[in-house]
C-alpha cells in the first residue's frame, strides 16, 4: 500500500509542479522556453522538486495516520 501512496503523491506533485511553472513561465514566448536551455533547468526542477517533496510527504503521513 506504501508504493500505491508514493505514486500518488508523485504524480499529484507532478501535477502540482506543472501548474507552478506554468503560471511562472507566462511571460515566455514559446520559442524562448525551446531554445532556452537555462529555463529548461530553472523550471525543470521545479517540477521535479514538488514531485519528490510531494510523494515524501504522502509517505509520511501515511505512516503517521494509518501505520
Amino acid at each position: 500500500m506504501i508504493y500505491v501512496v508514493a505514486t500518488l503523491g508523485f504524480i499529484s506533485g507532478f501535477a502540482l509542479g506543472m501548474g507552478i511553472i506554468s503560471a511562472l513561465t507566462r511571460k515566455y514566448s514559446g520559442e524562448e522556453l525551446l531554445t532556452n536551455k537555462g529555463l529548461k533547468w530553472k523550471y525543470g526542477a521545479i517540477v521535479w522538486v514538488s514531485a519528490f517533496a510531494a510523494s515524501a510527504s504522502a509517505v509520511w503521513l501515511y505512516q503517521e495516520y494509518y501505520l
